[in-house]
């Protein structure tokens, strides 16, 4: 999320953000994850950050295909794992769990 724009606006998914932390466990493993990784760990913070940018990019994913919430998808423990060790260059297809140049997310 770049600091740009209304900071209301960026307020309230970093809020969300911080509820799926405390208490969706699939999001708090995510987090951990992105905090406990190897080389470089992210501050809390900025975990946060990027919990709040991931549920955006969910948000937009459901609304531009019409599809439900839902959190199982979201933070599968297979991509809690993988993002560990890809974290850097690669973004998980929203669902899917995988990264390829078929999937929409992928930024090479």
């Amino acid at each position: 999320m770049a600091k740009r724009g209304r900071p209301a606006a960026r307020a309230v998914p970093y809020q969300a953000a911080c509820v799926a932390v405390a208490k969706d466990p699939q999001g708090k493993a995510w987090y951990q994850s992105l905090t406990r990784r190897g080389a470089p760990p992210l501050a809390p913070k900025a975990a946060r950050v990027e919990v709040a940018t991931k549920l955006l990019r969910v948000a937009w994913a459901c609304m531009q295909h019409g599809q439900a919430y839902d959190a199982a998808r979201l933070f599968p423990m297979g991509e809690v794992s993988a993002a560990a060790q890809k974290r850097e260059g690669l973004r998980f297809c929203l669902g899917r769990g995988t990264s390829s140049p078929s999937c929409g997310a992928f930024t090479g």
